[in-house]
C-alpha cells in the first residue's frame, strides 16, 4: 500500500508582517529549517543582536506538527525573553550570540 505524504502549512514572516504562505511535504521541513539557520547565522554576524529567530513549530492537540513559521528576526535579550522564550507548546529555532 502506498504511503501518503503528510503536508504541513508554512508561513514566512518579516518585521513588516506576513510575506509568504503555503504547504510543504513534512520531509522538507528540516532542510528548510537548515536553510533558514544558515541565513540566521549570517544575519547574527552582521547585526548587533543577541538572537536571531528563524523558526517556530506549532503542534496540534495530538502532538502532530501543524504549522511551521519561518523568520529571520534579529532581537535583543529582552525581546527574546518576552516574545519567544516564554511561549509554550512550540519548538523554537534561533541562533544566539556567544560572548
Amino acid at each position: 500500500m502506498a504511503q501518503t505524504t503528510k503536508w504541513v502549512r508554512w508561513t514566512q514572516w518579516s518585521a513588516g508582517g506576513l510575506v509568504g504562505v503555503g504547504q510543504m511535504p513534512l520531509y522538507q521541513v528540516q532542510q528548510n529549517l537548515q536553510r533558514f539557520e544558515q541565513m540566521a547565522r549570517k544575519l547574527l554576524a552582521e547585526k548587533d543582536a543577541d538572537h536571531v529567530l528563524y523558526g517556530v513549530k506549532n503542534y496540534d492537540d495530538n502532538g502532530e506538527l501543524e504549522e511551521i513559521k519561518f523568520y529571520l528576526e534579529p532581537m535583543d535579550e529582552e525581546r527574546f525573553e518576552r516574545d519567544v522564550a516564554r511561549v509554550q507548546g512550540v519548538t523554537v529555532y534561533a541562533v544566539h550570540r556567544m560572548e
